[in-house]
């Protein structure tokens, strides 16, 4: 068991929306936190509500991201992307 799980940008696919909070969960100490940075992609608000279940959401911020070229993804070349929000979400275990 651990006190403290992170992750970073893993909502990226729908085969890690269910399985994800309860593992996530099953990792946990009964008072460890999860923190989640993820730039809230179309898939977000789902997964908001499936870590809901399994954890008590304590705070939310967001933080500008300045974005390199190799963070630049082929949809943002071109288009003037420069930085990006990232959502950054500290839970404790339910």
């Amino acid at each position: 068991s651990c006190d403290l799980v992170v992750g970073a940008d893993v909502f990226y696919d729908d085969g890690h929306l269910t399985p994800l909070p309860p593992f996530a969960a099953q990792l946990l100490k009964p008072l460890g936190q999860l923190i989640l940075a993820d730039p809230k992609r179309f898939r977000f608000s789902k997964a908001l509500d499936d870590l809901k279940v399994h954890f008590t959401l304590q705070s939310h911020e967001e933080k500008s991201c300045a974005l390199d070229q190799e963070g630049i993804e082929e949809f943002m070349i071109g288009a003037g992307y420069k930085e990006q929000k990232i959502s950054i979400f500290r839970l404790t275990k339910n």
